[in-house]
């Protein structure tokens, strides 16, 4: 069978995060800032069985990364082209796959007798999965199949890392399974919930089109635009977050939440409110970065830049605030309609005779009673 490299590039692109991983899980073995050694037991313990399924042996290489990582790349493609070729055709990258076609070829095969399902709308949880099966899976070239399609599915998240898009409006990403250029909010195809109906979509992608407008108009930008302030970390930094999740919680959390906090409390009430209120800042750094995401932008991968992240959209919804409808008043005719009535009743008239002179239904005035009795202070007139 015939293949490119190119056409393997979820697979090598995944074998790249799981070797770096290793890395920075403590391969690597720091002597000095330019230091190229590596812990050959600590690398070939944490990526079993890679390393010996393709007959890898760090020792045989000086224990030096880069002469590793080319090794490691060449004996995968040999092997997948002589001992498994038909597992490429469902692994293959190309440009026309949706974005669910990875997981559709590669799902029943790579999860065999499991039956919970891979959720392409979770891709952390998708990495996570593929790197846990990997490193359960048998020492011996059987393996290989299922080891390829594992690192395939890595490669892809990784992939979809790099492919999120920022809303046309807001500072949220875009929901890559709808597609098209808006967020969850904003997206009028994106009915996650019986509320959700086709009236409160429009409603909100038209408030999120005015709210743009009116920063266009001010010159007031969501700070997400600045990529030197909101862009994402490099790709193979936030895959190494996503593999090893366990390793993230140090005193830097612990100062960046203590400015969150005081961020939210004195600067971002919108947004405070929006996330649950001040009982969210009894979470961790971690926990409160979840809920971040989950409220504001569930397309989000990872924690990075969350002061900056929480103040773009304070600055958002003051934007809608600002363009939000506010209660529509009473038309010109249907106060005079509402002022005869009062009239009517004064004079002694009942709801009966109102409705026969008005030429309306009783029904109609007696609406009319329980809602602008307030508003024209005549609650006793009827």
């Amino acid at each position: 069978m015939k293949f490119q490299k190119n056409e393997m590039s979820y697979v090598l692109g995944g074998l790249w995060i799981v070797h770096e991983t290793a890395m920075a899980a403590g391969a690597h073995v720091d002597y000095d800032e330019e230091s190229t050694q590596m812990d050959g037991e600590f690398y070939e313990k944490f990526l079993a069985p890679l390393p010996q399924i393709l007959g890898i042996r760090t020792s045989d290489l000086a224990f030096e990364k880069a002469p590793l990582w080319f090794a490691l790349s060449e004996r995968l493609v040999s092997c997948i082209k002589s001992l498994c070729p038909e597992v490429l055709s469902e692994v293959r990258f190309r440009e026309d796959d949706k974005y669910r076609s990875l997981i559709e070829r590669v799902e029943k095969e790579f999860l065999q007798k499991s039956e919970k399902p891979l959720n392409p709308l979770n891709p952390e949880k998708v990495a996570q999965r593929a790197f846990r099966e990997i490193r359960q899976t048998k020492r011996d070239v059987s393996s290989l199949p299922n080891v390829v399609r594992g690192l395939a599915l890595i490669g892809w998240v990784s992939k979809n890392v790099g492919d999120h898009r920022k809303c046309s409006f807001c500072p949220a990403q875009t929901d890559r399974e709808i597609g098209g250029k808006y967020c969850h909010r904003h997206n009028q195809r994106n009915r996650n919930g019986a509320e959700r109906t086709a009236s409160k979509l429009y409603m909100q992608y038209r408030m999120g089109k005015n709210a743009k407008q009116l920063a266009d108009q001010l010159g007031i930008y969501p700070p997400s635009e600045e990529k030197t302030v909101l862009s994402e970390p490099s790709r193979l930094r936030t895959m190494i977050r996503i593999l090893l999740p366990n390793k993230i919680a140090n005193d830097w959390d612990k100062k960046e939440l203590e400015k969150v906090h005081r961020l939210l409390l004195q600067y971002c009430p919108r947004v405070l409110k929006t996330l649950g209120g001040t009982a969210v800042l009894e979470l961790g750094y971690r926990e409160l970065a979840e809920r971040v995401k989950e409220k504001l932008n569930p397309y989000r991968f990872n924690a990075d830049f969350l002061q900056f992240h929480v103040y773009a959209f304070e600055v958002w919804f003051s934007l809608e605030e600002q363009v939000q409808p506010k209660s529509r008043g009473l038309g010109r005719r249907m106060r005079e309609r509402i002022s005869q009535a009062i009239v009517l009743a004064t004079e002694g008239k009942s709801q009966v005779e109102i409705a026969r002179i008005m030429q309306v239904r009783e029904s109609t005035v007696s609406i009319w009673k329980k809602k602008y009795d307030g508003l024209f202070q005549a609650l006793n007139t009827f």
